[in-house]
């Protein structure tokens, strides 16, 4: 390289630093239109500079360590579109995720701390041609002798989508050409770097084997069209040897909630918000960047689409997305597509029972004394070694405004490791801020349940529980011989029917105040309907990971009160006294 070439790498890469910089600063200071995730990311980073100088935090953060990375960049060119030939400038947006991508640590061996790293974004924001640099740079320039990179996929062509990015640039830019040999022919199949005795090659997962992979480095590009997690955790599982691998996955938004995506989303979330509100929910080696709207945004509301978009106005063209949005207004079929392709947006599937937009708008329950109060009680037991809810159903009688719930949840205290492992949820944050019980040992303690409810039968008027009888038997004698009044109620849509038509009436109304508990929440999210030839309802999950529990105990207490006639018997409730 000459000298001149030399200081236009400096130059860039000191470019590239000053805008990582600038993009914190902005984001600190409210300048940017951001979504909770991707301000998130930001405060996660800060937090952690303030961690270095404690002994006991195993990490430190190189400002100009990715300096080798930039430089790289700064060779690379577009391959094709309107910059087809012009040197590829960096954004803001990727000047953060490389600075801190590449700028964290280990203390122990002064190598890479992430190997994971999971970064969603909307279409057109450039995401493959970001994702092909950087498996260039891990082949190249990452210090790591027999590098092996892969572009990975479900299908062959799939994977050679960014693998064929990654060809096209190599051959734009001469520096990087001369050094790199390129096998296949018009569909080539492998990148050579001979001098490091490193490659870059296509994967998927209908190759005749993944076994025996060594990657260094690996880009999943849209993730979110992988069906099974089979090529994710080939990759996972195979960099044991490796000293600093990286895998990075980069996609826009799916509607799959049983993908290996949405677990590494919801993974990458519980992560950001720890990170900003403070718990044990912790994953060192994973780094999250996840840019989509918050809950409630309105998706026809221009003042919300950079949110899902970092690179508007760059290479999101703000008329294209107005014409896209007035069309997707005017065809709901175009609306998920809209939502989900441009602005990021998970969809919900066509049965998906509950409008989160919607449950996110309910009211609060704010200074409403429930106390001495009726109300009716669902008891969803599941199985001994899985979640078991209790929602309390306060209905709008006597001066209550609206329909109130109070829901309580139990988990076997030796179930909540493997169950955090196997469904990525932060069961650690829900019980620290006591929005789950755990019972001793590895199945559910049904005295504990039983000692809940004769507390709570202290504190509320619990005119009666419905239940499923299904995994009953062990408590239900108990409660009954307690006084409680207990109703059996078969989970079918002749049961069902009318107290979950009354909840999708309710929720609509915004007459329903659900409580902030962070698992009711999320397994509202989970919950769909079957529907008979008849019109009638019940919920179901399309799932056995799904877990909807804590709704069907609410609609089991919502069935109950719709069938109690609370005008008989309660003369002592006029008395008190009321109003919310």
């Amino acid at each position: 390289m000459s000298e001149n070439n030399a200081l236009d790498r400096i130059a860039y890469s000191d470019i590239c630093i000053r805008k990582a910089r600038k993009y914190i600063r902005d984001m600190e200071a409210g300048k940017i239109k951001a979504g909770k995730a991707e301000i998130r990311a930001v405060i996660r980073h800060q937090k952690e500079l303030k961690k270095v100088r404690f002994k006991n935090f195993p990490f430190y953060f190189d400002e100009n360590g990715p300096d080798r990375v930039f430089q790289y960049f700064s060779f690379l060119r577009h391959s094709k579109g309107e910059w087809s030939g012009k040197q590829y400038m960096l954004a803001d947006w990727q000047c953060f995720i490389i600075w801190v991508l590449f700028g964290w640590q280990r203390k122990k061996d002064k190598k890479r701390r992430f190997k994971i790293a999971y970064v969603q974004i909307a279409r057109k924001n450039g995401k493959t041609t970001f994702a092909a640099g950087i498996a260039l740079y891990l082949m190249m320039y990452d210090l790591e002798k027999g590098a092996e990179i892969y572009a990975a996929a479900t299908t062959k062509d799939q994977a050679r989508l960014c693998h064929m990015e990654a060809v096209r640039m190599v051959k734009q830019s001469k520096e990087i050409y001369e050094h790199i040999e390129v096998l296949g022919g018009k569909k080539p199949s492998s990148l050579i770097f001979e001098k490091n005795f490193a490659f870059f090659n296509p994967l998927s997962s209908d190759a005749d084997t993944l076994d025996g992979l060594n990657p260094s480095g690996a880009i999943v590009d849209e993730l979110h069209v992988h069906k099974t997690p089979e090529v994710w955790e080939v990759l996972d599982t195979g960099t044991g040897a490796r000293s600093q691998p990286l895998i990075f996955g980069i996609t826009t938004a799916g509607s799959n909630q049983e993908s290996i995506c949405y677990e590494l989303r919801e993974h990458a979330l519980n992560i950001l918000e720890t990170s900003d509100k403070g718990g044990d929910y912790i994953d060192h080696s994973f780094f999250a960047y996840v840019a989509e709207l918050d809950e409630g945004d309105d998706w026809t509301d221009p003042g919300t689409w950079r949110k899902g978009n970092p690179n508007i106005g760059i290479s999101v063209k703000r008329d294209e997305l107005e014409e896209q949005c007035n069309r997707a207004r005017l065809s709901p079929g175009r609306q998920n597509q809209f939502r989900q392709k441009r602005l990021n947006e998970w969809v919900e599937q066509s049965t998906r029972f509950i409008d989160m937009e919607a449950w996110a708008a309910l009211p609060k329950r704010g200074k409403v004394d429930l106390v001495g109060r009726p109300c009716f009680a669902g008891l969803d037991l599941s199985s001994t070694i899985d979640f078991t809810a209790l929602v309390l159903v306060f209905p709008p009688v006597f001066g209550l405004k609206y329909w109130y719930w109070v829901p309580f949840f139990w988990l076997p205290h030796e179930r909540v490791k493997k169950v955090m492992q196997e469904r990525r949820l932060p069961i650690d944050r829900w019980v620290k801020a006591g929005d789950l019980f755990t019972t001793p040992g590895n199945v559910i303690d049904y005295d504990h349940v039983r000692e809940k409810i004769n507390e709570l039968g202290e504190l509320y008027d619990i005119k009666e529980i419905g239940f499923d009888p299904y995994n009953a038997m062990q408590i239900i004698p108990k409660l009954e011989s307690d006084g409680f009044e207990l109703v059996k109620m078969r989970q079918g849509v002749q049961t069902l029917h009318a107290p979950t038509k009354e909840l999708e009436t309710q929720i609509i109304g915004r007459q329903l105040c659900p409580s902030t508990n962070g698992v009711l929440k999320y397994m509202a999210k989970n919950v769909s309907v079957l529907r008979d030839n008849n019109g009638n309802m019940k919920p179901i999950r399309e799932n056995e990971r799904l877990k909807i529990d804590g709704i069907v105990a609410g609609i089991m207490g919502i069935g109950r009160a719709l069938a109690y006639d609370l005008t008989e018997n309660d003369d002592t409730i006029t008395a008190m006294s009321l109003g919310d």
